[in-house]
This record gives structure tokens, sequence and C-alpha cells, in this order.
């Protein structure tokens, strides 16, 4: 890895130091409760009867269950579960912090450069910076160091004029602070861990349609938004990215794919992107992989958590442990859309959750 400056102060507060280790917790905190509302909220309400874990609302805060036995207490807001350290909650927040903290761990990221950019003469400098050290790294990705959900991230980036474009669209949202990291080959997998076990896996592929030989791509795009919609998510927004993805293959929003022709949207893999999710059984996973999330975990501080990682095939006992870690998450829902996932499926998952973190001796079989 390359130009690492001295971590700056953030506006999340205190962030936890790089190189030491950070004790879990098992104390509700306001700081602790991420804010999103799913469907799947109950499921850890019914999981901690099934458990015979008492469940009663908080007073600190509104939508808020903290779930209680056994000597321990765990606060649940909407399926989310507040039991990581707000330190580790406020470094995993920011991008760049998350990069430095995991490879003080020897976790392998991807080599990168970070830019601060405020005043047009910091602009034109943070460019000419970003240009020369991404010349012998293309495809390159810019993203900002906060955010979610794919905001303000570039992907597929493979020469000079798009990099240009691609910073003044972060300068035009007043993205102060970036990221240049080298693209990574392979698939991109969402890993789930608590407590230094995976609870759950899948791979997530990039946004696409199927041509009928009729329609347009925009039309195939509105039909698919509508479909989203009738499932409580978000259409896929037709923007620059998608345009100009779609014209280095030689197509435009008007052209017709011919019957059966999947055709990907955009290099970004995200939910509001249109990404497809494919679930990896829990017991495909080797032990070499297991043990590298049990230390990335451990290394990031959070004892729930959700890790994206590029690999060439995470169920290969030979390589699934030789790949990168890309993000993590410190609110990852265990609601993720998965086709086939039922709320069967979801109980299960958070009776195990709730099974390992109350230290109870219950073994609930996942499908996924």
């Amino acid at each position: 890895m390359t130009d690492r400056p001295v971590p700056p102060s953030t506006r999340h507060g205190r962030v936890a130091p790089l190189g030491s280790p950070l004790p879990a917790s098992d104390v509700f905190h306001p700081d602790q409760i991420a804010v999103t509302a799913n469907r799947f909220a109950n499921q850890y309400l019914a999981a901690a009867a099934r458990l015979g874990l008492e469940a009663a609302p908080t007073p600190e805060a509104a939508r808020t269950w903290m779930i209680s036995g056994h000597g321990r207490r765990l606060a649940v807001r909407a399926a989310v579960l507040g039991c990581n350290n707000p330190l580790a909650i406020r470094t995993a927040a920011d991008k760049y912090l998350t990069h430095l903290r995991l490879a003080c761990h020897d976790i392998a990221m991807p080599a990168y450069t970070c830019l601060h950019a405020g005043s047009r003469r910091q602009w034109d400098a943070a460019m000419a910076k970003a240009c020369h050290w991404a010349r012998d790294r293309y495809p390159v990705v810019v993203k900002s160091t906060t955010g979610s959900g794919a905001q303000n991230v570039h992907a597929d980036i493979d020469d000079e004029e798009a990099l240009s474009s691609a910073l003044r669209a972060l300068r035009v949202a007043r993205v102060g602070r970036f990221l240049v990291e080298s693209q990574q080959r392979g698939t991109l997998y969402r890993v789930t861990v608590f407590d230094g076990g995976v609870v759950r896996a899948f791979a997530k592929f990039p946004g696409a349609v199927i041509g009928d030989g009729r329609a347009t791509i925009r039309e195939l795009v509105r039909a698919t938004g509508a479909r989203r919609r009738a499932c409580g998510l978000s259409p896929i927004p037709l923007g620059r990215q998608v345009v100009r993805h779609l014209q280095k293959r030689g197509l435009e929003l008007q052209s017709v794919l011919p019957a059966g022709t999947r055709q990907t949207l955009t290099a970004e893999i995200s939910g509001r992107l249109g990404c497809r999710r494919e679930p990896v059984a829990s017991d495909a996973l080797p032990d070499a992989a297991r043990a590298l999330f049990r230390r990335a975990a451990r290394a990031s501080g959070l004892r729930w958590t959700g890790f994206d990682y590029f690999c060439e095939d995470i169920t290969d006992p030979a390589s699934a442990h030789l790949g990168t870690f890309i993000e993590l998450n410190s609110a990852p829902t265990p609601n993720e859309f998965v086709p086939g996932m039922t709320r069967t499926d979801y109980l299960a998952v958070a009776t195990t959750v709730l099974a390992r973190y109350f230290g109870l001796d219950h073994a609930e079989r996942v499908a996924t």
C-alpha cells in the first residue's frame, strides 16, 4: 500500500487506536444502534422466546428491545444488534481508518491512496496525484471515505479521462476525502460474522437485465424497478455510471438486447444498483477461510459485522483464504434480499446468533 498520510480527525468523534484490540460491549449504548427499518425485526424477539430469554422495550430509545438472560444484555433495534463497541463503530464508519486498522493486523486490503481536497487548488492537486498514482494500476475504484450503499463510489475506471470524471463527480457531491484503490478481480462475497463465527455468506453480482428481443434496456430496467418496488426495494437509478458502463460495451439505453442475453448495468455491486445475491452454504466454507474471517473480525473490534471480500471461490480450500477485504459493515441486517430465504431461515439465523451471544448450547441449521 502506498501514500498513507497521518489519520485525520473525523466527524464521528474519537476513534479506536489502530493497532490495539478492542473489548466487545454487552451493555446498551445509543451509539450502538443503527436506525434501519425492516420487516424481520421481530425474528430476534421470536428467537429470544425460543431460547427462554426475556425481551422488553427500552425507555432509552424508541422501537428498541433489550434481550436479557444469564447475566447479559443485548439491545436490538429493527434487527440490528447493539453489541458492538462504539469506538469500533466509529472506526468502521471511515473507510480509510478501516483500511489502516485491518492492515495493522496483516489483513489483505487493496492497494490505495487517500487524498484530501476542499478548495479549487486542492482539488487540482488531488486530481493530479490521483492520476499519477493510478497510471500503472488501472482499473481502479474511487470512493468517498464515508457513506454506504455505493454512494459516491465509482468503479471500473480504466483511463485518466474516466478518473477525472469520477473525481469531478465527487467534487460536485462535496466529498472532502476519498480513496483511489485498485479494483479487485474475482467474485464479491458478503460474509456475516458474529463472535468470531461465520453466520452466513452469499455471493454478490452486478445488477443486470435479460433481453427479450423487443424491449429496450431502459424499458427492461423500468420493468425490473416495478418488480423491486413490489418487494419493498428502490428502483435501479439510470445515472451516469449506467450510461458509461453501457457505452463501453457499445450499447445505450435505447439498445434492444437479443432474447436471453444478460447485460450488466454497472460494475458496482450494490443492492441500490440491483445486485444479484446467491447464498453460499455455511458449512461449505473451508477452515482456513473461517479462521481468516475470525481474525479479521477480531482486528475490527466488532462482534457483529459483515465483510465484503473478493476471491476466486470462497468454497475452494486452496484459495478461499487468499482473497482481499474491501469493506466492512458494523451493522449488518439479517434481511439481505436472498432468493430462497424464508422467515423460518431468518428465525434460524437469529436463534443461532442469540444462542452464541448468551452462551447457550443450541445448534440451528440455517438453509443458506
